[in-house]
């Protein structure tokens, strides 16, 4: 209701369709979401008093809907652009190398991961997904340490595949 007034006050304020893009895609409206988001993205290209960081934010929440709807390609293009308007945006890092990596693009997915860590290092996320990465792209050693790492950030309890992921790179290096 408040979005909905909001959109009729203020029909060209690109924060108004992200909120708008935020609550549809929490509700698993993908197709509405992406709406929202493309025209949130739209009318912020344009939009004064917008900082780029804002910008990115946006870009994000439009690449996320492209990916939960397997549009990956879309997805990696649309979070590079998220990056170019703000290269300190750790989440389009994390979200782009998780992106890559379903690409099967080992090599610029760790890469775009590791940015994320170094730009977020306690982001439980950033730092899970570079270590399943670097272990699934054929580095179980390389992994463990990440893994190791991943295990002490808050929140890593609730996420047993870490601990899975941590026994396999150890039986894998014979340390059973």
């Amino acid at each position: 209701d408040a979005v909905e007034r909001a959109e009729s006050l203020a029909p060209s304020d690109p924060r108004v369709f992200n909120t708008k893009g935020v609550l549809l895609y929490q509700t698993g409206n993908l197709g509405e979401a992406r709406a929202a988001f493309e025209t949130a993205a739209d009318l912020s290209s344009s939009a004064s008093g917008l900082s780029d960081r804002e910008v990115s934010t946006i870009i994000v929440n439009q690449g996320r809907v492209y990916r939960d709807l397997a549009e990956l390609e879309l997805a990696r293009l649309t979070f590079r652009r998220a990056i170019t308007l703000d290269p300190a945006n750790a989440t389009a890092r994390n979200l782009l190398g998780n992106v890559l990596y379903r690409l099967e693009d080992c090599e610029n997915a760790e890469y775009e991961l590791a940015q994320a860590v170094a730009l977020a290092p306690t982001s439980l996320s950033a730092v899970s997904q570079l270590g399943i990465t670097v272990f699934e792209c054929g580095d179980p050693a390389g992994s463990i340490p990440i893994f190791e790492t991943a295990l002490e950030l808050e929140g890593a309890v609730f996420t047993p595949p870490l601990y899975t992921y941590l026994a396999r790179a150890y039986l894998l290096q014979g340390r059973v």
